[in-house]
């Protein structure tokens, strides 16, 4: 006779005693009344939840992959940060007109980041009042602003890293930056912008990108060739001897002319 023919006593039924017994394996045993709600709602819940897992690790995968796509291009286009974001520090907070110092393409600690080969790309020495942004780069061609006062073109070394080694021009007082003008930001004429956005305040620390130029000291007066220090106070004694035997060869001639 088969389970489903058999009688159990009231309330209980074969399909009940089947799934109390499969829960028995597991150490799992529910009431006989309640076997067949709680087994059915517990296998709605582990389908939800397989559900749920499955749909959460396909989507941390899928964002696994995108970002590994994204960090291999990346890596391999720009080693170090984006071209576009150029710009140069220096290696001094301050200067001098006539001063020699470098101005490099690195973080604030001074380390250099090594970029691919550029090209088309002018260098200048500009003052903080005639700072550009480089956010909106628009083709304006050459700077036409003449306290731009142009360094040369841009050049770098063949381990990829940016130098600049700059003898600081006849300049007023203030703070300065380096300038720009890149051909194929905007092309065909080229864009402006400076390392520096405009208001960005100097810091007397290296490696940023705004240096302080002070004026120059004024030179002290220089005796005359072949005069020593001993011979300006003899000529200065000297002086003063005779001007007190003239007053003396006066002051006697108008005493014997009066008598």
């Amino acid at each position: 006779m088969s389970l489903t023919n058999q009688s159990y006593g009231a309330g209980v039924s074969a399909p009940s005693l089947r799934v109390n017994a499969a829960l028995r394996d597991v150490g799992e045993v529910l009431p006989r009344g309640r076997g067949r709600c709680v087994a059915s709602r517990d296998a709605r819940r582990n389908r939800w939840r397989r559900r749920v897992m499955g749909r959460v690790l396909v989507s941390r995968t899928r964002r696994l992959w995108v970002y590994t796509c994204v960090a291999t291009g990346l890596s391999v286009g720009f080693p170090s940060p984006a071209v576009a974001d150029l710009y140069l520090v220096f290696d001094r907070p301050a200067a001098r007109p006539g001063d020699h110092i470098e101005a490099v393409y690195a973080d604030n600690t001074g380390r250099p980041y090594t970029v691919p080969p550029i090209h088309g790309v002018r260098v200048y020495f500009v003052p903080m009042t005639r700072a550009k942004s480089g956010l909106h780069q628009r083709p304006t061609g050459l700077p036409h602003d003449p306290l731009w006062v142009p360094l040369g073109r841009l050049r770098h070394e063949a381990s990829g890293m940016i130098r600049l080694h700059i003898t600081i021009p006849d300049v007023q007082p203030g703070d300065y930056t380096i300038g720009f003008w890149c051909r194929k930001c905007a092309p065909p004429q080229g864009a402006n912008f400076t390392s520096a956005y405009p208001g960005t305040r100097w810091r007397n620390a290296s490696f940023l990108k705004v240096l302080r130029i002070y004026r120059n000291p004024t030179p002290a007066v220089v005796s005359p060739s072949g005069t020593s220090r001993a011979g300006e106070v003899v000529a200065t004694v000297l002086a003063l001897t005779a001007g007190c035997l003239l007053l003396w060869l006066c002051r006697r001639r108008t005493a014997d002319g009066s008598s």
